[in-house]
């Protein structure tokens, strides 16, 4: 009885882990794409300027 709780206890320990690593994972992601938009607008903003700048 004891050892099966214990099972119990370490693949609900798993299934948890599993879980906070997958919304990690997930919130990483959106960080990742939204700092990425927001390096491509600065990038498309200094291309913008520096042609301005040219011409």
């Amino acid at each position: 009885m004891s050892t099966f709780n214990c099972e119990a206890s370490v693949s609900d320990m798993l299934k948890t882990l599993r879980r906070s690593s997958l919304e990690l994972g997930t919130s990483i992601a959106a960080f990742a794409s939204t700092y990425f938009l927001l390096f491509s607008k600065l990038v498309n903003l200094i291309f913008l300027s520096t042609k301005c700048i040219t011409s």
